[in-house]
């Protein structure tokens, strides 16, 4: 209707592996829940997603990867709107925007690839729905390192399903 089409892609499957779970973990320790530029930095360098040794500090690099987190960073609630998606892709596609040398001198890891996908994806969504909601509630009741309790009506209905389970 109104000229519109949809796409789903039923035939993308993705394993991670453990490490590839870990290094996850770590990224969202470092830059979310301890809040450490420079920890973060050192773990994408250990996956070789930014050469040790690059020549830009860690408010900088902060200043790029943060925009991945901005919406889980606070505990508050915050609306995914179409501004924010668009300038998500700009941050992973626009090479003359002002991380251009960042996202130059970055080495995407094959796992990496994967999660811009559904990202990318999942904010266009989220973004022409104008999804408002508590993003780092949500986040924390679904991380499974930090085991915080539903802050949704799924999570409840999830929680409550798991004790039935038992």
């Amino acid at each position: 209707p109104g000229g519109r089409v949809t796409f789903l892609d039923f035939g993308l499957v993705k394993r991670f592996t453990a490490d590839e779970v870990r290094v996850f973990h770590d990224m969202i320790d470092t830059m979310v829940l301890d809040h450490d530029p420079a920890a973060f930095r050192r773990v994408i360098e250990g996956v070789g997603l930014l050469k040790a040794g690059e020549p830009f500090s860690d408010r900088e690099v902060e200043d790029y990867f943060g925009h991945f987190y901005e919406f889980v960073l606070e505990d508050r609630v915050t609306t995914i709107d179409e501004a924010y998606a668009s300038e998500t892709v700009r941050q992973v596609f626009d090479l003359t925007g002002p991380h251009g040398d960042i996202m130059k001198a970055a080495n995407v890891p094959p796992s990496f690839v994967i999660i811009q996908r559904i990202n990318l994806g999942l904010y266009a969504v989220l973004g022409e729905l104008r999804a408002t909601a508590n993003w780092r509630r949500i986040a924390e009741e679904i991380w499974p390192f930090v085991e915080a309790p539903p802050a949704s009506p799924m999570g409840e209905r999830i929680s409550e399903w798991r004790s039935e389970q038992r």
